[in-house]
């Protein structure tokens, strides 16, 4: 005798997708799957953007301290030894000749020197910065002291005197412009710094 067999038929159940809310599985429609991936994209995107934009201030602030602050800086001090180099000139000169016109130089030349660094004193803002500034000030008055009570002498130097002022006198030329080097030095590394600091913050702010 032959019994009916059952047929097996096998039901497919298409996926939805479904979150979950409080002890509720919620299934969502294809508009608001949608609207979640599109919804993420977005958070992605503005995160990047944020990102890059970050990266681009800073890079803007670093140039911007750079211009502004230590490229006049190691020029100023520059301007500064080579202003140090005409007073020295100017000092042989009166020297040798005892002629009122160069000694009259010196002494605009000193005045320049100390409105130059008067003013790079007012825009430093590091403490070693301020420290070797104010160690070429204090070096430069003692050198322009040094000279002027020799130049206020009615007659010339012995030659032991002479020999003694000028070992002073260049040991004093020696330190200012040692101590102006170190100041160009320390700017010239924080530019370094910052030039090496803003290479991947550039590429960052480009991907």
């Amino acid at each position: 005798m032959d019994y009916p067999t059952a047929e097996r038929t096998q039901t497919t159940v298409p996926f939805k997708f479904a979150v979950r809310v409080g002890a509720h599985l919620v299934r969502l429609s294809i508009f608001w799957r949608l609207a979640l991936g599109s919804l993420a994209i977005i958070v992605v995107m503005a995160g990047v953007t944020l990102y890059a934009l970050i990266q681009i201030r800073q890079l803007t602030a670093l140039s911007t301290e750079l211009v502004s602050y230590h490229y006049p800086a190691i020029e100023t001090a520059k301007r500064l030894t080579t202003n140090l180099y005409t007073q020295l000139r100017s000092e042989k000169k009166y020297l040798a000749v005892r002629d009122a016109v160069f000694l009259r130089d010196f002494d605009e030349e000193a005045e320049e020197f100390q409105r130059a660094l008067t003013a790079l004193q007012n825009q430093e803002t590091s403490p070693d910065g301020q420290r070797l500034l104010k160690d070429t000030a204090l070096l430069h008055k003692e050198y322009r002291g040094v000279f002027l009570g020799v130049a206020d002498r009615r007659t010339g130097l012995f030659p032991k005197q002479a020999a003694e002022y000028e070992r002073r006198r260049d040991a004093l030329i020696t330190r200012i412009m040692d101590t102006l080097e170190s100041y160009i030095g320390l700017h010239e590394a924080r530019v370094s710094t910052g030039v090496n600091d803003s290479r991947p913050r550039a590429t960052q702010a480009e991907a």
